[in-house]
């Protein structure tokens, strides 16, 4: 579960210490929540003065943590430091890095930490010992920090509509249809979401009206069966196995979010399974 920070509390981990100017473990200053580095690709002009650029893509991010650890006893320094060094170990998966702000809702990056770093010198007799870590995160966005679930969308459905216009038809050529259901991503930029098929369903699709893309998975689900849609890493699987293979080739976009209202569309040609979307609200 996520933690509730306060304001200007930073907190790494379920279980990390919790980081801020008024407590023991005391934040001078956090680099790299900023705007991630834009990738840049130049390309000459041939046979003309100028030059192609593309600059749309972002790298991963670096957060860049000052502290100090702030102790009555200098006795007592190592053991604080022990904790603080037990709260930001390397791992092989990315580990949530939790932030709150005022006026906003929590949020949150993913990445993984490079460990503590700090000096032994004259500042453990003063009990203010500065220690500096870095994480690295290889997904830019920054996250709301709960999940949230719509869903689940069953199949058939009479009818549904959506609260916003959409100016294309979004009807499915197939038997059975559920929704469409509003999604919002109330943060600034397109976010991933994981789509949940479970069946009976034979080959599910679902569609973000907003956007026009879609995925369907070629595949007949049976009573309980799950197949689960990562639209980060564009993969399916199927009971836990990778299945990527079952996507259609001519409906092959893994939907995402972009900011604001999204409508999705569930449907398969058959069955009386469900969806459920899970994402995360994103920023820059």
């Amino acid at each position: 579960m996520p933690p509730s920070l306060d304001d200007y509390q930073y907190q790494f981990g379920e279980s990390g210490v919790v980081l801020d100017a008024q407590g023991m473990y005391d934040l001078l200053s956090i680099e790299g929540l900023d705007m991630p580095e834009t990738r840049v690709v130049q390309n000459d002009r041939d046979g003309a003065h100028g030059e192609f650029i593309y600059a749309q893509f972002q790298r991963g991010r670096t957060v860049t943590i000052n502290g100090a650890v702030k102790i009555a006893d200098d006795q007592e320094v190592q053991q604080y430091i022990d904790t603080l060094k037990a709260s930001f170990p390397p791992t092989v998966d990315a580990q949530p890095f939790y932030y709150k702000h005022p006026g906003v809702v929590q949020r949150l990056v993913f990445g993984n930490s490079l460990g503590l770093r700090h000096r032994i010198d004259e500042t453990w007799n003063t009990k203010y010992v500065e220690f500096q870590v870095q994480i690295i995160c290889e997904d830019p966005r920054i996250y709301e920090s709960t999940t949230l679930s719509q869903g689940p969308l069953e199949v058939p459905v009479a009818s549904g509509g959506l609260d916003f216009p959409v100016d294309f038809p979004f009807s499915f050529d197939t038997v059975s249809s559920g929704g469409p259901v509003s999604v919002n991503n109330v943060g600034n930029r397109e976010t991933y979401p994981i789509y949940t098929f479970v069946g009976p369903l034979v080959n599910p699709r679902v569609r973000n009206v907003t956007t026009g893309d879609e995925l369907k998975i070629n595949y007949s689900l049976s009573t309980g069966q799950i197949a689960e849609a990562v639209t980060a890493t564009r993969t399916i699987y199927i009971d836990g196995a990778n299945r990527t293979d079952t996507r259609d080739s001519t409906a092959k976009q893994f939907p995402y979010l972009v900011p604001g209202l999204n409508g999705i569309l569930f449907a398969a040609e058959s069955g009386t399974g469900t969806l459920t979307v899970d994402f995360r609200s994103a920023w820059w």
